[in-house]
This record gives structure tokens, sequence and C-alpha cells, in this order.
């Protein structure tokens, strides 16, 4: 790779998998088609979202590394990830170089062995920090089983089986998933309510009574 800002920093692959079961696969929203590892001179992230839900992650990094580092955002592509093995019974750690040039961008993911060197998705990454919510209603909504579902499959991926998840429900607004356990990950997720269905009125079947 050659470029005039390079960046290398270790990353886990479990992390990229989880949050690439909220990335879309929409062709006109392209540049949610991957996920955005960020830099914004404070914190290092891993987010996905495909407008309906969204995971972000708080990465560890080293401040020696990111010191002088400038800012960036670098969308890596859905097929990259979901083509990425993953040996349980070896190191998740992979190591994330990204090197700004000319004629554009590339990337490489290097574990045991493997290395891939593709571009990163042309796009830009929404402000998605803007949409999390600083508190919650706790009024009830309803949403998409699947999504929640995903989620559920997210945290096999982080922690080997599947764990409890929490909804923190938040009416019309983004609902809070709680999905961390211990403190392994620093994770960050929403979902979105389904706003075509009626909460509705209850009576008891007469075959039931």
């Amino acid at each position: 790779l050659t470029g005039d800002q390079p960046m290398q920093f270790p990353i886990d692959i479990r992390i990229l998998k989880a949050a690439y079961l909220c990335t879309s696969h929409e062709s006109v929203r392209y540049y949610l088609n991957g996920v955005c590892v960020q830099w914004d001179g404070a914190h290092l992230t891993a987010v996905a979202t495909d407008g309906h839900r969204l995971i972000a992650f708080n990465l560890p990094y080293d401040k020696e590394t990111f010191a002088d580092a400038d800012k960036f955002s670098v969308i890596i592509p859905n097929d990259i990830i979901k083509n990425w093995k993953v040996n349980n019974k070896l190191p998740t750690t992979i190591l994330f170089d990204y090197v700004k040039g000319e004629p554009s961008d590339h990337c490489r993911m290097t574990a045991d062995g493997t290395s891939v060197t593709f571009a990163p998705v042309d796009g830009v990454f929404p402000d998605w920090r803007r949409i999390l919510p600083a508190e919650v209603s706790g009024e009830i909504a309803q949403f998409n089983t699947g999504y929640l579902d995903d989620f559920t499959r997210a945290t096999k991926i982080l922690y080997g089986k599947e764990r409890f998840i929490t909804v923190h429900h938040n009416g019309a607004g983004p609902a809070v998933i709680g999905m961390a356990d211990g403190d392994e990950f620093e994770v960050m997720a929403v979902l979105m309510p389904r706003r075509d269905m009626e909460q509705g009125s209850y009576e008891k079947p007469a075959f039931c009574k």
C-alpha cells in the first residue's frame, strides 16, 4: 500500500461481523452497504446502519499511534466482511491498514497469514450520532421482530453464545437496544419502531374463556 497518510491499527473481527448484520444491501443508499470505521479526533468507532437500526462500537486504540492522526471515515464493503472467515480457535484481532492516497484510498485486512486489499465504499457515511436519543420515554412501541433477532444473533457473534437483549422503549423515537455483556465491548444500538402498526384493543377470545 502506498499513500501519504497511512494508518494501521488492530480491530476485532467479531465487531465487524456483528455490525454487518445492521448494514444495508440496497443499491440506492450504497453508502450504507458496509461498516464505517471512523476517527473523529477523540474516538475510534465502527458503525453500521440500514436506516431502520444502528449499531456502534467504541474501539480501543493506541494513543501514541493516533496522537497526530487526521480524522478519517472509511466504509468497509459488505462483501469484504461477509467473505472474511473467522476461526474461533484463533485470536479474533485483525490488522487494519488504511491508506489515503491518489487516485483513491485503499485498505487492507490481515490476520493469520490471510490478507485482502480493497477499496472502501466511495460514499459519505451519515452523521449517525445525531439520531441517538439522549434519553428514552418508556412509551411502548412495536418492532420488526427480525431486526430484534439480528441483535440477538450479534450477541452470539460477540460473546460466543446468545445473550438476552433489552429494549428501552421510546415511543415513536428510536428505542435503545441493550446488548452489552460485561466490559469486553462498548456498544450502542438503536432500533426504529414500526409506524405501520397500531397497538389496537384487546378482548379475550371466546374459545379461551
